[in-house]
């Protein structure tokens, strides 16, 4: 807490992250969603002939 008048000063000092959160950053947003889906459609293999990949919606496995 401090006074209506120190109020600029304080948040100068310590930032405004309401301000912050609400703003998003639209090309880390895309980079992270394109990353994810791609990361996603690798195929793991397992032992036995068995591939897992994590697909657009969980775990998926699929035979060789």
């Amino acid at each position: 807490m401090t006074r209506r008048d120190a109020l600029d000063a304080v948040t100068r000092l310590v930032g405004n992250p309401m301000r912050d959160y609400s703003e998003a950053d639209f090309l880390s947003f895309s980079l992270g969603l394109i990353l994810g889906v791609l990361v996603g459609t690798v195929p793991i293999p397992l032992p036995g002939g068995q591939a897992v990949s994590l697909g657009f919606a969980g775990a998926r496995s699929s035979s060789r």
